[in-house]
């Protein structure tokens, strides 16, 4: 053999190297009507979404609709920078916050699925600064009277934020103060190592086990992550979800090359109620944190969401990449809270009551529709970000829905209800 031929043999070598890699980055799709939808019906959606940009009330978004598969819609609307004018595209990048959270909660149970952890496990067994817990029984001004823990919150009530702590930020508790004038989830220079210490010092807000409360569980459940597997969370991540689903614009900031991706995100003034810049581009998310927040710290793209979901609607893997187990998929999307189901927690990221929803390992659970005022199916999870992004997961359907925005805070417009109402109303 020649080196001539030698030399064309690698550039054709080469060549489907290059092509085969760029085929796995794009996202299959398929007709609407070959999913199950009706696209005429389908462009209520685009109606939708549009009247929103164009009265001015939010700055652009992008829907999206797949099967285990394919997508059948996945539409741009607006823009990603509205001073620069420039569009929103499938390829902007967005803050995803507390979509973060059923990430990790599956990167941690595929360390259950190694045996490192039991559910009942106490979280002090791996991180003994939660040994001696304390619990809030009565405040009154600045006099605060504590109790012992009746029994030491575990790893199953940690996931499904009934561990007793509460977040600093959406109640005003003696615990919630604590959180505040502690800097937990303000000051810059904590790692996940750090915050949880300081945590650790703070009493809980109830007996664990007794009450559902959105909280920073999140985030400790980051730091045993890091514990168990004896890597940074940002490692686990990557080499467990990330790398097995090509997720290649998933991280905990934006580097240089990417930030032109970056949505602007956007709040509304509160005198004017015209829409201004809550964090630009080389805001909050441009720069290496030293805490990554499991909680709420990643940024993501539309593709690599759509990739997670999938994965989730194929019960635990993708193109032949298991990331969790079928039957742990199975337990993790059960309701682990029915004696807490009595209509009184109304959840921050999704407005409904828990006689409409469940929780289970990192996902809420719808269990009642008509209670929930909107269409879907009994089974389905979900969960959304503080910018207005959401994803819900429709086993029955076999299909999963997707916003991207970056509207903050998350009840500002509806415009998740009426994705997901306008979405199952094309359904053939």
């Amino acid at each position: 053999m020649n080196n001539h031929f030698r030399v064309f043999l690698s550039l054709i070598t080469l060549s489907l190297v290059l092509l085969n890699g760029a085929n796995a980055d794009k996202l299959h799709r398929v007709s609407p009507e070959k999913a199950g939808f009706d696209s005429k019906r389908l462009t209520l959606i685009d109606k939708k979404f549009h009247h929103y940009i164009d009265e001015g009330k939010t700055g652009g978004m992008i829907g999206a609709i797949a099967n285990k598969n394919s997508v059948a819609y996945l539409k741009s609307f607006g823009y990603q920078d509205i001073e620069g004018k420039l569009p929103m595209t499938e390829d902007t990048l967005f803050r995803i916050y507390s979509m973060s959270k059923p990430i990790v909660a599956v990167a941690l149970m595929t360390l259950y699925e190694e045996g490192k952890f039991h559910l009942q496990d106490p979280i002090s067994k791996y991180m003994p600064e939660f040994a001696n817990l304390q619990v809030l029984k009565s405040a009154s001004g600045n006099d605060i009277e504590l109790e012992d823990v009746d029994h030491a919150p575990t790893i199953q009530e940690l996931l499904t934020h009934t561990a007793g702590f509460t977040y600093g930020v959406f109640g005003n508790t003696a615990v919630d103060k604590l959180y505040r004038e502690a800097g937990l989830l303000q000051t810059p220079e904590h790692t996940l190592a750090d915050f949880t210490e300081k945590l650790s010092a703070i009493p809980l807000l109830y007996q664990p086990g007794t009450r559902w409360v959105y909280s920073v569980s999140v985030d400790v459940q980051g730091r045993l992550i890091e514990v168990l597997s004896g890597q940074s969370l940002e490692a686990f991540l990557q080499e467990r979800i990330f790398e097995p689903l090509g997720m290649k614009d998933t991280a905990f900031y934006v580097p240089a090359n990417k930030l032109h991706r970056l949505a602007v995100a956007y709040n509304n003034d509160p005198k004017t109620g015209d829409l201004v810049v809550y964090d630009p581009q080389d805001g909050q998310f441009s720069k290496a944190p030293n805490m990554a927040s499991g909680g709420g710290g990643l940024v993501s793209s539309t593709r690599d969401y759509l990739r997670f979901g999938q994965m989730l609607l194929n019960q635990g893997s993708l193109n032949g990449n298991r990331v969790i187990g079928r039957k742990t998929l199975e337990l993790m999307t059960s309701n682990h809270i029915p004696h807490l189901n009595d209509g009184t927690t109304i959840t921050p990221n999704s407005g409904v009551s828990s006689a409409s929803f469940g929780f289970g390992l990192g996902f809420g659970i719808d269990l009642n529709v008509p209670n929930t005022g909107a269409s879907g199916s009994v089974g389905s999870y979900f969960w959304g970000g503080l910018a207005s992004t959401i994803f819900w997961i429709d086993p029955q359907e076999e299909f999963m829905g997707l916003v991207m925005t970056q509207l903050l805070p998350s009840g500002t417009l509806p415009l998740r209800e009426d994705f997901k109402v306008l979405t199952y109303q094309a359904l053939n």
